[in-house]
């Protein structure tokens, strides 16, 4: 038998969790968190590391 991967989204279909269910760890589980842009700033991985993304914002020329 393999192992099975499930994902979960949020309403604007970012995926936020994945569960892999495995005979021999049980369930492993990683998640995702989004700025308001639908950027990715945060993976939370298994062993309870985080990784973390930080964007630049963009600069707007205004001309008159």
């Amino acid at each position: 038998k393999g192992n099975k991967k499930v994902y979960y989204h949020n309403q604007l279909g970012n995926a936020i969790r994945e569960d892999v269910y495995t005979q021999a760890l049980g369930i492993i589980t990683t998640q995702w968190e989004y700025n308001s842009n639908g950027e990715r700033t945060k993976t939370l991985l298994p062993k309870g590391n985080t990784i973390e993304y930080v964007y630049e914002a963009e600069s707007v020329e205004h001309r008159a």
